[in-house]
């Protein structure tokens, strides 16, 4: 998901914890790898689909996103003091 307020609501409706996966999809090469050995593995995303509920928080380069999620993904890493790629953080369902 890339829409951080529906994913507190799935989480809480699931009672899954949440994972924000702060990244540069096309340009961090750390990014890229672990999405490449991890993420999109099929191990990882059969865990998740029953485990967690994702949200990508891109900030890509090349790539367009709406007005919205750029503000959305610019005031989320504001709020848990991102300081660099790749970073993730696991939140209990209700977004604790």
């Amino acid at each position: 998901m890339t829409d951080f307020a529906a994913a507190k609501i799935k989480a809480a409706a699931e009672q899954k914890p949440l994972l924000l996966d702060f990244t540069g999809s096309d340009w961090c090469g750390w990014c890229i790898k672990l999405d490449k050995e991890v993420f999109s593995q099929k191990a990882f995303k059969e865990f998740a689909a029953d485990n967690l509920v994702l949200v990508e928080l891109d900030f890509p380069r090349g790539k367009e996103q709406s007005e919205d999620l750029k503000a959305q993904n610019k005031a989320l890493a504001e709020k848990y003091e991102f300081v660099g790629f790749p970073r993730y953080w696991c939140f209990l369902p209700k977004g604790n």
